[in-house]
């Protein structure tokens, strides 16, 4: 749901956007959060890599472990993952400095709450290592035909990643060795006709894990975890 000058977006339920205003509130899986023009808009696909996620968190690892969030964009996941268990280590990245204000701005308004945000371009700014790695970075194919009032929220470079959608994703399994424990869970967000890339993708970068896809509520393939214990 966002709230400004009465205008309703509804929640997982919802069939459509009705409107979008400059700078709105929006409720994203346990609160409301800011959300603005220019930074990618979390959907309801976003809240299900998050519950998907927190759920082999808590079966998988013990309570205290890093998790990082590569493309945080307005910094919703990256707080509800440090609401969820305080003694969750999280830290957000972006490269975009207008996302990172945007989660600044949702992080005070949990003033207790601890979540390290920065810039960096994928890993370049990382020197440590994490457990948990969660990204939704872009991975539509340049040439799709994204509609005009998608345009006018998210920017460019939140949605495009080559021919075909995969060049991030490449880019960020190709680096992650460096970053991640022995033990480890990779969640992304993933195109519904990209399975079959990411298998080559993981089976090149990451020979040794194991994986599972996940469909959205559409039923459509949308998230990919990939996991070493």
């Amino acid at each position: 749901m966002i709230q400004k000058n009465k205008i309703i977006i509804t929640n997982k339920n919802a069939k459509k956007v009705i409107k979008f205003e400059t700078e709105q509130k929006k409720f994203f899986y346990q609160d409301f959060f800011y959300i603005k023009k220019g930074v990618f808009l979390p959907r309801f696909e976003s809240e299900q890599l998050l519950d998907i996620t927190i759920s082999y968190i808590k079966t998988l690892f013990p309570k205290k472990i890093n998790i990082l969030e590569v493309g945080c964009g307005s910094g919703v996941i990256a707080i509800n993952l440090a609401l969820t268990n305080p003694l969750w280590k999280v830290d957000g990245v972006d490269i975009s400095l207008k996302a990172l204000n945007l989660s600044k701005k949702n992080l005070n308004l949990h003033p207790l709450l601890k979540v390290n945000f920065k810039k960096s371009d994928l890993f370049q700014n990382i020197t440590k290592k994490y457990h948990v790695i969660i990204a939704n970075l872009p991975y539509v194919e340049n040439t799709f035909p994204i509609k005009p009032q998608i345009l006018k929220w998210d920017p460019v470079c939140a949605l495009f990643a080559g021919v075909d959608g995969l060049k991030l994703l490449d880019k960020l399994l190709q680096q992650i060795n460096k970053y991640i424990y022995k033990k480890y869970l990779i969640a992304l967000e993933i195109g519904y006709k990209q399975k079959e890339g990411m298998i080559k993708l993981i089976k090149k970068h990451l020979p040794k894990s194991h994986f599972i896809f996940k469909k959205d509520y559409a039923q459509k393939i949308r998230f990919v975890f990939i996991y070493f214990l």
